[in-house]
């Protein structure tokens, strides 16, 4: 059956004015028209380590919805702004993964410093282990030895790792004058002088104390050590928590390389979006009949002076 010439005019115009489907099924269906035949939908989605076919499939029919594309011109056009909006959705996860980056690394950088100080440490006591401290031929170190001791001492008291191995060798000292009665001469003498005490010249050259109250009096100033040491291992927990309350405050923002990366590339993505979206509204205008101007172009020129 022909149709005249009025009908068919009748109808093109009645298509201009169309809103397309008005029931709930007929406007779930239109809305997944365009994924169906989607052409940029399975690169964007290939290309996202996310790769998140559903919640890109959602929003391209949400769009397909919203602005109603007839023809492909204008199904390209929607397509465009979807994957410009799904795009930039990388922007924002990939500057939570240079937070993230840089989090991990603030975390492994206060590590490495208190495994570096226990390395230290372990160091220590295996060079003290091989010169034979304190052994019967009465061998005595040298004073730069005496003084790498010291030096790494007090390294170790710089952390609190250091020094709970320091606490440790004093415990253990102060046990075995209390089971012996007597202060061994040679090395407990040596790591007492390696760490410092300015009451050392109280005790004896033999290890033997010469009343009670000289044993007791070499026991309470450990027990000061250790107080001393109880209190500067609190400062040192406070201060390794505020440079690690630094370091991560200092990496919830990327760096400015990575910064200067995302911004250029949101930029990019922005511009082709909005192009996209002005592109699309004029060319529904000029299908519906509307006179559309020409876009504006300028010619920038820049010269050095």
């Amino acid at each position: 059956m022909r149709h005249s010439q009025r009908k068919i005019e009748a109808n093109r115009r009645n298509a201009l004015s169309s809103t397309g489907p008005t029931s709930t099924k007929g406007k779930a269906t239109a809305a997944r028209n365009a994924v169906k035949h989607s052409i940029l939908a399975r690169e964007i989605i290939d290309s996202d380590p996310a790769h998140d076919t559903r919640g890109f499939e959602d929003l391209l029919a949400e769009l397909t919805k919203e602005y109603q594309p007839v023809g492909i011109t204008e199904t390209l056009l929607v397509e465009k702004i979807a994957s410009c909006w799904w795009r930039l959705k990388r922007v924002i996860r990939a500057e939570s993964g240079e937070v993230n980056k840089g989090l991990v690394d603030a975390y492994e950088q206060h590590a490495a410093n208190s495994d570096k100080q226990s390395d230290e440490f372990v160091k220590w006591v295996a060079m003290r282990a091989e010169r034979r401290l304190g052994s019967a031929d009465g061998d005595v170190p040298a004073p730069a030895q005496i003084a790498a001791d010291e030096a790494v001492i007090r390294s170790l008291r710089s952390t609190e790792s250091g020094i709970s191995a320091i606490g440790e060798l004093i415990r253990d000292i102060k046990k075995e004058v209390i089971r012996q009665g007597t202060l061994p001469e040679g090395r407990i003498l040596f790591i007492l002088k390696c760490l410092g005490f300015e009451w050392l010249g109280e005790v004896p050259l033999n290890g033997e104390f010469e009343t009670p109250d000289q044993c007791k009096n070499f026991l309470h100033n450990l027990d000061v050590e250790l107080t001393e040491l109880d209190k500067a291992a609190a400062s040192v927990r406070v201060m390794r928590a505020s440079e690690l309350k630094a370091a991560i405050l200092s990496a919830s923002l990327p760096s400015e390389e990575a910064l200067h990366r995302l911004l250029r590339y949101e930029t990019h993505i922005d511009r082709q979006l909005y192009r996209a979206i002005d592109q699309l509204e004029r060319t529904q205008r000029l299908r519906k009949g509307d006179k559309v101007p020409p876009p504006l172009k300028l010619n920038v020129e820049h010269t050095r002076s």
